[in-house]
């Protein structure tokens, strides 16, 4: 199936990324009304169980409840998107979350898989580089 948005034709792949940038640009917008439109209504997210926020967050205001505890816990500096790539019914997006530390800047790469269901983000599957490695940081950075 084809999409036409102004003069152009987006193929499948196409518009999944624009749905999984479009969830990134709600998120860091705050635009939690829009992003209901975005997800299914049985969405799901998991993050890594071993990190503060960790666990399953399901509904349409799972990102909104997950979005708040992630960024607290983590307070990145920055997020630096590299890279996403799709499928007929998957996304996977490549960022960088980084800190700033007295050694100078804490990389932590995440790649985020998106599962897509008539046109909506169904699941998300954030994968951490090495969640021991942040959990150090975030220790370090709290006992400093």
């Amino acid at each position: 199936m084809k999409k036409i948005e102004g003069d152009c034709v987006l193929s499948r792949h196409e518009e999944n990324i624009a749905l999984a940038q479009s969830v990134y640009d709600c998120g860091f917008a705050s635009d939690w009304t829009r992003m209901e439109t975005l997800l299914c209504d049985e969405f799901e997210i998991v993050e890594p169980a071993g990190l503060p926020f960790g666990g399953a967050y399901y509904g349409k205001d799972a990102l909104k409840r997950v979005f708040g505890s992630v960024f607290d816990a983590l307070q990145p500096s920055d997020v630096r998107f590299k890279s996403m790539t799709a499928n007929e019914c998957q996304v996977v997006s490549l960022l960088d979350l980084v800190f700033g530390s007295d050694e100078g800047e804490f990389i932590m790469p995440v790649a985020e898989l998106f599962e897509i269901e008539g046109g909506k983000v169904k699941r998300m599957l954030p994968f951490f580089y090495d969640t021991a490695i942040l959990d150090r940081f975030l220790a370090d950075r709290a006992n400093a």
